[in-house]
């Protein structure tokens, strides 16, 4: 593993982000670009784009390494890409490592909507299915 001081190195998380429902419409055509983007630390992925749709399945399963006495909060971001100007934020959800659900099943999570949505008198931005699972480094 490049990078990583592997006498640290207190586990690995594995995040599957399997789909998304009810995403309000960030574009003039009714729909949204969405794309989930997670953060821990300096650790960054990004999930595929799916093209015009507010239920977009993505599928995918990413693999965080978690450090010993790591503080960071973990961020799912739930964007919206546009090919002109920058990406939207839709909606957000902030999860403390040590309170996740860790068992691997996926389950429904209500995402925070975005300031600009707020400011616009929204105040539900989707859902998202996802699952966690945390593997001791041994």
């Amino acid at each position: 593993m490049t990078g990583i001081d592997t006498k640290k190195l207190k586990a690995f998380l594995k995040i599957s982000v399997v789909c998304a429902k009810n995403l309000p419409a960030m574009d003039a055509n009714g729909k949204s670009d969405p794309y989930v983007a997670i953060e821990y630390g300096k650790t960054h992925y990004r999930t595929n784009t799916k093209r015009k749709t507010l239920n977009p399945e993505w599928k995918e399963d990413f693999v965080l390494p978690v450090m010993e006495n790591q503080r960071s909060d973990l961020l799912i971001l739930v964007k919206d890409w546009d090919r002109l100007g920058r990406n939207e934020l839709i909606g957000l959800l902030v999860f403390k490592i040590s309170k996740l659900n860790t068992d691997g099943n996926t389950q429904w999570y209500t995402l925070n909507p975005a300031e600009k949505l707020k400011e616009k008198g929204v105040d539900y931005a989707g859902e998202i299915k996802l699952g966690f699972l945390f593997k001791e480094n041994k």
